[in-house]
């Protein structure tokens, strides 16, 4: 909750900082291009943390192939489920774009991501990564820095908020198909896995990348394998979404790294949906993240008492 609390502090100062200098353009595209490199020194710093957790890593082998099956199957689900919104969500006519104004290349966007990302895997695996850089707190602090630069581009633009004034009950409508789509995600890897009940799948599958208290509340059930699983698959979502957001922006719809951020899309992924689906689909994402961050516990325990 205080996490929580941090992140609405940083985006709220942001936004206050974003209305005051909307009018200086050039210090607007400072804020932007600061946040880009930070978007990337995020990725290098989670992926540094997980090459650096040896007991994490010695996991992958046993249990790896049941979360990447679950995670894969509830973020492609919750992305089916934002395809039925586009009409009531529709993306600008224009093509993607940075807010500097230059296109976005997908792809190249992706490609870079990953790069970050298993470079900080190497650096977290080799025996001259600084003790700092394992500081789980380092990861908080940019994220911090990231969430405050997209609340500055919120500020800059208030027309963003005009979507949830416009939609009104509609987009209560995103997080109650995210929880759908990841749902019947959960259940097809149920069916496909030998040996994983769909029960224990629906367990892991709605932790919805909540990765923490979904792993943690698993535990307390007394099952420490299926909170490993868990564990991995809700860290795996987190990570396909930031990887696949500037592919599914392009091809599936604006709203749909909202859809497969889950949970995250208010914190760790919101960054990378502003910058590839823009600051109206940010709002929607705040909302949305928020909304699943409080029915995450309802939804694990649910699951629990069905096994």
């Amino acid at each position: 909750m205080q996490d929580i609390l941090i992140i609405l502090a940083c985006i709220s100062l942001g936004m206050l900082a974003g209305v005051w200098q909307r009018s200086r353009p050039r210090l607007l595209r400072i804020a932007d291009r600061v946040s880009l490199y930070a978007v990337y020194g995020l990725l290098f710093v989670l992926g540094a943390g997980l090459g650096a957790d040896a007991e994490l890593l010695a996991q992958l082998p046993l249990l790896g192939g049941r979360a990447l099956c679950v995670a894969f199957l509830c973020t492609a689900g919750s992305v089916l489920a934002m395809l039925a919104l586009r009409r009531a969500f529709p993306d600008p006519p224009e093509a993607v774009r940075q807010k500097g104004g230059r296109d976005v290349s997908p792809l190249k966007g992706s490609l870079r991501i990953l790069c970050c990302f298993f470079l900080g895997i190497l650096l977290g695996l080799s025996p001259i990564m600084p003790p700092w850089m394992n500081d789980s707190s380092l990861a908080a602090y940019v994220l911090y820095l990231l969430v405050f630069s997209v609340g500055i581009g919120l500020g800059a633009d208030l027309r963003a908020f005009r979507i949830i004034r416009d939609l009104h009950v509609k987009i209560l409508a995103v997080p109650l198909l995210i929880v759908c789509g990841s749902a019947a995600g959960a259940a097809a890897a149920g069916l496909i896995l030998p040996g994983m009940p769909v029960s224990d799948a629906m367990c892991a599958g709605l932790g919805l990348g909540y990765y923490s208290l979904s792993s943690v509340l698993i535990e307390n059930a007394g099952d420490s394998a299926l909170a490993s699983v868990a564990l991995l698959a809700n860290i795996l979502r987190e990570i396909m979404a930031i990887l696949a957001a500037p592919l599914l922006a392009s091809r599936c719809g604006r709203l749909s790294p909202v859809g497969a951020a889950g949970a995250t899309a208010m914190d760790t992924t919101l960054p990378i949906i502003a910058r590839f689906s823009g600051e109206r689909f940010a709002v929607i994402a705040v909302f949305s993240g928020m909304t699943l961050t409080l029915l995450v516990p309802f939804l694990v325990t649910i699951a629990l008492q069905l096994r």
